[in-house]
């Protein structure tokens, strides 16, 4: 019960986050990791994927986030290998973090 109460908040806030600025890359990947933990995917969502993605983005945290998101689990652990221990332990207080761990 209070895990779902948790859960449901975090979507509301998720979601005005993004109402706030829905450009930002950031509470994309927050949505999109809602939506994970919920469902599978829509089209419009794998396309939002797909374009973070391909972004030119020079944070390394939004490109780790979508490839957890893309289910692609060892470029996503790549990239984190590739990182500082201090930026690996920050990367890992994520809760997309989460997401990669279900995987290994």
């Amino acid at each position: 019960m209070i895990l779902a109460r948790a859960i449901k908040t975090n979507y509301i806030i998720v979601e005005w986050l993004q109402a706030k600025d829905p450009k930002s890359e950031i509470y994309q990947l927050n949505h999109l990791q809602t939506q994970a933990r919920k469902r599978t995917f829509t089209i419009d969502e794998v396309s939002i994927i797909q374009q973070l993605l391909a972004s030119e983005n020079e944070y390394w945290a939004v490109r780790c986030g979508a490839l957890i998101l893309a289910e692609d689990y060892i470029q996503a652990k790549k990239i984190l290998a590739e990182q500082s221990t201090e930026s690996q332990e920050e990367f890992k207080s994520y809760p997309i973090y989460n997401l990669l761990t279900l995987h290994e």
